[in-house]
């Protein structure tokens, strides 16, 4: 899918793509509008006060006065009506992720999660791959710098930056936004998902898990026999992949961090680990027992993360990169 790019030093900006969806123009448009208005509102106010204060006579400063009386009710009712609208309909801004409550949809969590790794920030399609710089690193931090930056107030995910953009075919992104409203789902953090689990392939081939399984299609559904065509079917596999979310932003919602959102930690649950528990639970490493300023979930803890290549580290790297993602659809 054709969209427009602009790159920005390390950082990439993804404009409005070719072909989107309604919800996206109408966002774009209603941002810019009531942008406008509001810029309108303050000057106007900001003039009103001025003219209140420079004039010597008592109808200028009356006319001042109800100018700034007029243009502050009229920033008021602004901020009322945006807020209102934002909390009825979020998930056409994308601001909040409301998960569909009592889905009966089975699915098995990701034993070991996958992606595929490119250095620093890419833009992706199945043919072609733009590096725009950035890093990329699965390497767990340094255990003492990592507590440094916490005491210093750092947030877990704040030093990683998205490491690739998809662009997917105009089908693929109908369907995952179509299934993502559908479910009361924020769509944007369902495209984040589908690019960092298969980089948004139509067709991408099986991987096969330590344990025998295998994750399939777009969302990497996980499958303890071969990848069956059902599966593989984007409307099916996006589909259990909404559902496998939904479970894991529920089961989320049963820990508090500080400085962690809910989502960051669905994704990291929806990356790993299978029957070996919830990354989320609490670490014994990363605590304010052993002088942490906050207690930690397992997958934020650089310090005893496991050996193999999808440690904790990884479903770190995982977890913050599809949360830097998520503005970028």
């Amino acid at each position: 899918m054709d969209s427009f790019l602009i790159n920005q030093g390390n950082d990439a900006v993804l404009a409005l793509p070719k072909n989107a969806p309604l919800s996206e123009v109408f966002t774009l448009f209603f941002e810019s509008f009531v942008g406008l208005i509001l810029v309108v509102t303050v000057f106007f106010i900001i003039f009103k006060f001025y003219k209140y204060t420079q004039s010597d006579s008592s109808g200028g400063k009356n006319e001042g006065k109800e100018g700034i009386v007029q243009g502050t009710t009229l920033l008021a009712a602004l901020i009322l009506v945006l807020g209102t609208f934002i909390y009825l309909f979020p998930n056409l801004f994308g601001f909040i992720d409301l998960p569909l409550l009592g889905s009966t949809s089975q699915t098995t969590a990701n034993t070991t999660g996958r992606t595929n790794s490119v250095q620093g920030i890419s833009v992706l399609t199945p043919s072609k791959i733009v590096e725009l710089g950035g890093a990329n690193s699965t390497k767990c931090a340094n255990p003492q710098t990592f507590l440094e930056s916490q005491k210093s107030g750092v947030q877990v995910c704040s030093a990683t930056s998205c490491n690739k953009i998809c662009q997917f075919e105009p089908s693929i992104r109908k369907l995952a936004v179509d299934e993502a409203q559908k479910a009361g789902v924020n769509y944007r953090i369902l495209l984040a998902l589908i690019c960092q689990e298969s980089s948004g392939e139509v067709n991408p081939p099986p991987h096969k898990n330590d344990n025998g399984t295998f994750d399939c299609g777009l969302m990497q559904i996980n499958s303890n026999g071969s990848c069956s065509p059902s599966i593989l079917d984007p409307v099916t596999n996006i589909r259990a992949g909404i559902t496998q979310y939904q479970q894991k932003f529920l089961d989320a919602s049963k820990y508090k961090y500080n400085g962690i959102v809910q989502e960051a930690m669905a994704f990291a649950n929806y990356n790993c680990c299978g029957s070996e528990g919830s990354p989320n639970q609490p670490s014994n490493d990363c605590s304010v027992k052993n002088g942490f300023p906050y207690d930690m979930p397992k997958w934020a803890c650089p310090i005893n993360p496991g050996a193999s290549k999808t440690n904790m580290c990884f479903v770190k790297d995982y977890s913050c990169s599809v949360l830097a993602c998520i503005k970028n659809y």
